[in-house]
């Protein structure tokens, strides 16, 4: 059974440093715990109308991000997540700077601005050991602000990264 998720990329462009992500650490116990993310989740049929719904109420919920501040650029591919069954939507999108993030403390343990260029740099990609289902994995990640960025998450970077919307930013 697939499990339909959407993200929201918020981004940013912070002087003297260019565009910024806004990503978050998970909080330890829940789905995806501990792992730097962006914004979102699952998709709810009772609350939201479309994926992008989703993206912008979960955004909303986990930090604090208001939809009138959110100005959409657009979708990526969607992404499968391995280690559970969700199909994540992600959404791109530009929003203003200075922003006062809340993060919700049940979901959230810190947010982490994550600039554009860190990713862009081969010279940032490090190994990363994963152990999943009793094997052992080693997989691109790259480390920000005391992070570690891999798996879906940096997937959805290198979309981004390839993808034409990041001319229109």
């Amino acid at each position: 059974m697939n499990i339909r998720a959407a993200v929201l990329i918020p981004i940013r462009d912070v002087a003297g440093v260019g565009p910024v992500m806004t990503m978050i650490r998970r909080t330890d116990g829940g789905p995806h715990s501990g792992q730097m993310a962006f914004p979102g989740g699952r998709h709810d049929d009772a609350q939201d109308s479309s994926l992008l719904d989703t993206a912008l109420r979960e955004s909303a919920e986990e930090v604090g991000l208001e939809p009138a501040h959110v100005e959409i650029v657009g979708a990526l591919p969607e992404r499968r997540t391995l280690s559970s069954e969700y199909v994540v939507s992600p959404f791109v999108a530009q929003i203003p700077e200075p922003y006062s993030f809340v993060p919700e403390p049940h979901e959230v343990a810190r947010v982490v601005d994550a600039p554009l260029a860190e990713f862009r740099d081969p010279a940032k990609r490090q190994d990363f050991r994963w152990r999943y289902r009793g094997s052992a994995f080693v997989v691109p990640s790259v480390r920000i602000d005391g992070e570690i960025v891999w798996g879906l998450s940096l997937a959805i970077i290198d979309d981004f990264l390839a993808s034409d919307l990041i001319h229109r930013l």
